[in-house]
């Protein structure tokens, strides 16, 4: 029985764990883009894989590894609106600065 729930917490660990950018990017060339994302704990998604938290992706700890070419950077985080955008690595380092927007909130239902 211990066994089984070693196993099932480890299978849970690992199907939340972020794809590592070494798959995504192989062995091509990559630059850095910086991420300014508010709120910082928003998940970010490069080309429809999960990559982690934006704050992991900030100038203070090095960004987001990209390889030439466009690419898909969905972020998303509770009780604020997706934001989905296309950018393209360039030569230089770019920073990207994104606030996102608060989810709105239903207008309580009147009685009467």
């Amino acid at each position: 029985m211990k066994r089984f729930f070693l196993i099932l917490i480890l299978v849970a660990f690992l199907g939340g764990c972020a794809t590592p950018l070494a798959r995504i990017n192989g062995n091509a060339p990559t630059k850095p883009v910086f991420l300014s994302v508010v709120p910082e704990d928003a998940k970010v998604f490069l080309d429809g894989m999960y990559v982690g938290r934006a704050k992991r992706f900030t100038e203070e700890r090095g960004g987001l590894p990209l390889t030439a070419g466009a690419h898909r950077l969905r972020l998303e985080a509770e009780e604020f609106l997706n934001e989905s955008i296309v950018l393209t690595a360039e030569q230089g380092t770019q920073k990207i600065e994104i606030r996102m927007l608060p989810r709105p909130v239903p207008p309580p239902e009147s009685e009467g």
